[in-house]
């Protein structure tokens, strides 16, 4: 599933979503589907971002 999150993170940027928003999205992730979850997708979203850069 990470590749696939990972995609449609950058995606998501590419096509207009901001980075808060983004964001918001990971906050629902923990509380809708768990912590653990929550934290994998915050560093596959921090990977998308640095390589934005």
């Amino acid at each position: 599933m990470e590749p696939i999150l990972k995609s449609h993170l950058a995606i998501c940027l590419n096509v207009g979503l901001s980075e808060e928003q983004l964001q918001q999205f990971i906050i629902i992730i923990k509380s809708t589907v768990g912590k653990k979850e929550a934290i994998v997708a915050q560093k596959i979203f921090d990977e998308v971002l640095a390589n934005r850069k």
